[in-house]
């Protein structure tokens, strides 16, 4: 709870008085570090917290220690490490004496954050009575479309299971529409602050209410395309279907909500002059990333565990750059040992954070999907998921997370911003959207931050993709001599 709270206030201070920490903390993280000297200190007491807050976890978790005698003894000291582990990632931030201006010049943000940080931990409270609510629309609703379309109804209001007599579904947390209405609460949220100059209001908070509607109507329209498709392939619609299809109405409804509103004079400002237009093209290092993720849950659907249309990323990937080909920049690549030593401890860090509970049922159904093809197929679509890890894969993601965002995060303009600049916002804010992207985010978000890392050193991007694909290509040897398929889903 005190994690909790502490993050949310955190995030609703940074967020509301931005200004002052940004002039506080500059841009130079060699200044910053030479400026206070008790950095390295507070660095490795926060990560001497980590070890034992992760210690701790494992004791708790594997011999119970919090149901024996001394649980009071345990949950306080749970208590203290957290406390310790948050107050310590704080100075190592930024110094303590900065931290104390911060909170002396903003007293009326920080009260505000406060109040934020505990509203945001009571509406874990409200979670639950709006997820009755969004569950018995969801199921009420579902019932009602199968109703119309078919016979065999099976509804059972009180357990929460509608369907058919073929195939049938519980409506649990996961089916009630609640994360979809929170995400699209959040993107909505953000999306008026960020763009609260152009947009009129209070028209445009109306988007709030509309982009919940439109959210839940998609969750029932979900829910039922799920119940049809289960008829015939309930696998797919478990393992594919059900996975995927509600980020693909999420991101079709964030668009329409954002397209419609800045087309519409209702909710748009109209400018009298034109904008100026940044020289900068982000979609030259976007595309290729959007296209092997657009393509990913477009296939994902029809998987059940193993994507045999995984070859249509690569294609995907290989097209977005063959037709930006003349714009993108090819840079001189010279392959050095930091590149590759960069891509050599993303590996062993990504097999070390990668959990091994649970992958045995995954290795099985990937194992099963390669079986069912003949020999030369397999061959052939392991090639294309080589192909894809060590090479589009790389080249995309470097592209978008290192070549875009790691400098957008630094200048607007930026395509005029070097690689050798370093901020704690673009670090650490380029290596959590990378994560983002990743089921094993931990492992994900360490590999990010060295591939940052080897292009802050060298000033190139090429080298963060030659670390890309070093740490890709290892762990694709790795996979394919351990049969730890797995750490390829």
């Amino acid at each position: 709870m005190i994690a909790a709270i502490f993050l949310a206030t955190t995030f609703a201070a940074l967020l509301l008085s931005w200004g002052h920490p940004r002039d506080l903390i500059g841009g130079d993280f060699g200044l910053l570090r030479d400026d206070d000297p008790g950095w390295s200190a507070w660095l490795t007491i926060h990560l001497v917290a980590v070890a034992a807050m992760i210690l701790w976890g494992w004791m708790v978790a594997e011999h119970g220690a919090l149901i024996k005698p001394n649980a009071e003894l345990w949950a306080l000291s749970g208590i203290l490490l957290t406390s310790g582990l948050l107050v310590s990632w704080c100075a190592s931030v930024m110094p303590p004496r900065l931290w104390f201006r911060w909170l002396k010049s903003s007293p009326a943000v920080i009260v505000a954050a406060l109040i934020l940080g505990f509203a945001a931990r009571f509406s874990e409270f409200l979670t639950m009575r709006l997820w009755s609510i969004l569950s018995n629309a969801t199921l009420f609703g579902v019932a009602a479309i199968l109703n119309l379309t078919r016979q065999d109804l099976l509804f059972q209001p009180d357990q929460g299971v509608v369907g058919t007599s073929r195939f049938a579904v519980t409506i649990d947390p996961g089916c009630s529409g609640l994360e979809g209405v929170g995400l699209i609460i959040v993107m909505t949220s953000l999306y008026l602050w960020i763009f609260r100059a152009h947009l009129r209001f209070p028209q445009a908070l109306t988007l709030l209410p509309v982009g919940m509607l439109l959210i839940e109507l998609c969750n029932i329209f979900r829910i039922f395309i799920l119940i049809e498709i289960g008829q015939w392939w309930p696998t797919i619609a478990m393992d594919g279907f059900h996975t995927v299809a509600g980020w693909i109405l999420f991101n079709a409804v964030a668009f329409v909500l954002i397209i419609a509103s800045q087309r519409s004079s209702v909710f748009a400002r109209v400018s009298a002059a034109p904008a100026a237009v940044s020289a900068a093209c982000p979609e030259l290092y976007l595309t290729p990333l959007l296209a092997i993720i657009a393509v990913s849950m477009i296939t994902r659907i029809f998987s059940d565990g193993f994507d045999l249309l995984y070859p249509l990323r690569v294609l995907a990937a290989v097209a977005a750059l063959w037709i930006y080909r003349g714009e993108l920049r090819a840079p001189a690549i010279r392959p050095s040992l930091w590149s590759v030593g960069f891509g050599t401890a993303a590996f062993v860090l990504w097999i070390l954070l990668t959990p091994v509970h649970g992958a045995a049922s995954a290795d099985a159904s990937f194992a099963a999907g390669l079986n069912c093809m003949t020999r030369l197929a397999a061959s052939g679509w392991l090639a294309f998921r080589i192909m894809g890890a060590v090479i589009t894969g790389p080249i995309a993601e470097e592209l978008a997370f290192r070549g875009y965002v790691l400098r957008k995060l630094v200048c607007g303009n930026f395509e005029t911003v070097s690689y050798r600049h370093f901020t704690w916002v673009s670090f650490i804010g380029s290596s959590a959207l990378f994560a983002a992207t990743h089921r094993e985010w931990l492992a994900a978000f360490t590999a990010g931050a060295i591939f940052a890392v080897a292009a802050y050193r060298s000033g190139r991007l090429s080298d963060a993709v030659i670390a890309h694909a070093t740490a890709n290509g290892l762990l694709a040897a790795w996979v394919l001599s351990t049969h730890r398929w797995s750490l390829w889903s």
